[in-house]
């Protein structure tokens, strides 16, 4: 994915129309059988949830310093 745009891929992996095959990898399609998981199309229609999302990096803590009284 290119930093500039905001898009997602147009790739099988990501798409609604697609299902995983489990043994090989596959990507079962609706509309055009089983291609690739980088293979596109132009029936193409995203679905978010097949996307992970990146790790983000972990909030640094803050040391308590205790106030003298």
């Amino acid at each position: 994915m290119k930093l500039k745009s905001k898009k997602a891929e147009k790739l099988c992996k990501y798409c609604e129309n697609s299902t995983e095959v489990a043994l090989s990898g596959d990507m079962l399609c609706a509309k055009k059988g089983v291609v690739s998981p980088d293979y596109k199309c132009r029936k193409f229609i995203y679905d978010p949830f097949k996307r992970t999302p990146r790790i983000q990096k972990p909030i640094e803590e803050l040391e308590f310093v205790p106030l003298d009284d």
